[in-house]
Parts: C-alpha cells; structure tokens; sequence
C-alpha cells in the first residue's frame, strides 16, 4: 500500500489529481490487490511533477488510513493455576500481528510465564493469524527435553493452519524466532529457518532455542517482571506446485473456570460399522457442549483421525475463545496402557474444532495385543479441563 505501480496504468490508491481523468475499477486478479477502490491514470498523462505530487499525498493520506484500520490485535488468556486456594498472579501472552513492520512479524507477549511454566511440558498454541495471505499460528512449549540431558528448553514452532492448505502445492516458506531482550532493547534472534509446507508437513520450528535457565536469568534480559516477549519473522513465501500427490495468554487462578479435568467415554459397539466420519453424540463438560469426530479410514484407510469440536454458543463474541487443555484416548479395554494424546487449544468460532489427523495406525488399533479394539467394539475418552479464556481487544 501506499506505493504507484507500472503495470500499463498507474494505480493511485484514493488520491485525486486534478486535471485528470480519472476511472474507478474493480482490481482484476492480475492487479495488485489492496481490497480499496484505485484510480486507474493511463501511463502518458502521468507527468514527473504530478507523480511526486501523487506520491506525497499517498504517503500522508496511506498513514491517516493505518491510524484509522491498522489496529493491533491484542488477546489476552485467562488461565487456571492453584496456589494456596486463592487468586493467583497472572501470565498474560499479548498476540499481535505487527502492521508497522509490514504484516511480516507476529509477536506474543508472555506476563507471569512462570504460571505457564508451572503448567508442565506440553505445547501451547496462540491464536491464529494472517501473514502474506496465509493463516499461521505458534506453538510454545516451555520446558521440552534433550535426550540425554536434564536440563529443560524453550521451543517455538511455526504452524500454517489447516485452512490454508492447497492441494498438491507447497508453500515455501523461510522464517525466523526471536525472544526479545528488554533490558537492551533488542531482538535476540535465531538462525533462518526454510520448509516446506504442505498438507503432509505444516509445522516447523527450532527445537530447544534456549535453557529455561537461561531465559529466566535476570541479566539476559528475556524475563522482566515475569514477562517475556516471543515472535517469528516471515522473510519470504513462495507457493509453487508440489512435484508429487499428497495473542495476549493470561494465566491466572480463576474460581469460575472448569480447570479440573472431566471425562466422557464414547462406546462404538461397531467399529466395522462406521464407513466414513462420525459424531459422537453431544455430551456437557465444564460447561460447554463437545463432540468427539472419528474418521475410521483417513489417507486411504491406513490411519485413525480423531478430533475434539466444541458446540460454541452464539452468545460468545467472535473474538473471544476458550483455553482448553483436553486429552483424547483410545482406551485398552484388557490391561496395559491406553493410546492417548494431549494438547492445550484455543476454541472458538473460528476454530470450533482440533485434534489428530494420524492418531493410530489401522495396523495399531487392530492389533488385538493392544486391547484397542476386542471384537467390535472400541472406547474413545474425552478429558477436558477449560483452564482460560481469551479476547481480541
């Protein structure tokens, strides 16, 4: 925005230049796509005193727009931590999609992480946003592992949503973490990092960026009154044609939120039965309405999906969602361990549904070792445990 391109006419985007005729039209697909009315000057009757002339009026009227429409998307996530049988302090993530720096750069800010931290290993997700034209969202797990080492690490991981997915083309992606030093003032930034996206791969990330030590040290800056800054850089993407078929986060004690886990067990007495996806029956957990989806024969019936949906009401605002930590189970009906994944999501009207597209092998679940599976008949659980909510300011 803001600039005058070439291309056989010149496009002014809301600027008037006496003297001249001027045409509004609709931007062809061709044309570049600023989604605002243009005014289309033939390429001749653009003189060098009426192009600086257009581009200073631009640039002042393009900065009272960002002013008006540019706003920053802040979220904030309320979320469940006991402590004593009283109110907690907070951990606050402030989600934003920087319009200052071009929509390339999206920044989470974390208050009171030490709650968040208190939550245990396991990946937390932020809100969905939009960059380049694609919807991403990060994923923050802030104690994963080495092998062989005790010590405890940040990761950050890059995720293109699902809706964002074409078919047979893959987006080429190349990015960069950082964690910010406030006391400095600056980004502490990590290697580039370039994948390629697609339906078979749509996360990326750097394991283990830096030791929770570290990050908690006071002298490095990352940590300040509890709060620390995370964001990734988009540099560049690219989709081509794939050469083969394939927010703010608050973490708080509060006393009317579901934060302890309640369970639903969904009894399929015919497996063989279901032919293609199927609900459950909707069931009530921590004050909201579920159902559980089953997608018996996903990637040419060789894997088992499983997604959890919340029914979300229509008197939740579009930019409100609720923090979800939930677990979904296959479980073994014999002895032995049970088949279980478990994530923390944000739910809402935008996203109503998560899950797993290859939660088990048909190989697996049929294994009659496994107990998954005796007879016919299966047992799918649903844990849910409603620990936040969040809202777009």
């Amino acid at each position: 925005m803001g600039c005058i391109r070439s291309e056989g006419l010149w496009f002014l985007d809301g600027f008037s230049v006496r003297g001249l005729r001027t045409q509004l039209n609709t931007v062809s697909a061709s044309r570049v796509e600023l989604g605002l009315p243009y005014l289309h000057l033939p390429y001749a009757s653009i003189k060098p005193s009426l192009l600086v002339a257009a581009q200073s009026g631009l640039k002042a009227q393009h900065q009272r727009r960002r002013g008006r429409h540019c706003v920053r998307a802040r979220e904030r996530i309320s979320v469940e931590r006991k402590c004593k049988g009283y109110m907690d302090n907070s951990c606050v993530t402030d989600a934003s999609s920087q319009s200052d720096e071009g929509d390339t750069t999206f920044k989470w800010r974390v208050e009171n992480f030490s709650s968040l931290v208190g939550k245990g290993e396991g990946w937390t997700t932020s809100r969905m946003f939009e960059i380049s034209g694609f919807r991403w969202y990060l994923k923050l797990n802030p104690r994963d592992i080495k092998s062989g080492d005790e010590n405890e690490y940040i990761s950050l991981r890059l995720a293109l949503s699902i809706e964002s997915v074409r078919p047979y083309m893959v987006l080429g992606a190349t990015f960069k973490f950082w964690i910010y030093d406030q006391l400095h003032g600056k980004r502490h930034e990590q290697h580039q990092v370039s994948h390629g996206f697609q339906s078979a791969s749509r996360c990326s990330g750097t394991p283990c960026i830096v030791s929770l030590a570290a990050l908690t040290d006071k002298s490095a800056g990352f940590l300040v009154n509890n709060t620390c800054v995370f964001g990734v850089e988009l540099i560049k993407a690219v989709a081509a044609k794939a050469n083969f078929v394939s927010e703010v986060l608050f973490v708080q004690k509060i006393k009317n939120i579901c934060s302890g886990p309640q369970v639903y067990t969904w009894n399929i007495e015919d497996f063989f039965a279901l032919k293609s996806r199927s609900n459950s029956p909707d069931f009530e957990l921590c004050g909201h309405k579920w159902f559980i989806t089953i997608d018996p024969s996903y990637e040419n019936g060789n894997y088992i999906s499983l997604f959890m949906s919340m029914k979300v009401p229509d008197t939740l605002e579009r930019n409100s969602a609720n923090l979800v930590e939930f677990s979904i189970c296959i479980k073994n009906q014999e002895a032995g361990d049970s088949k279980r994944e478990k994530v923390r999501c944000e739910f809402s009207k935008n996203s109503p549904r998560w899950g797993f597209n290859r939660f088990i092998s048909l190989e697996e679940f049929k294994d009659s070792s496994n107990g998954y599976l005796v007879k016919t008949k299966c047992c799918i659980e649903a844990q849910v445990a409603v620990i936040g909510t969040s809202k777009v300011d």
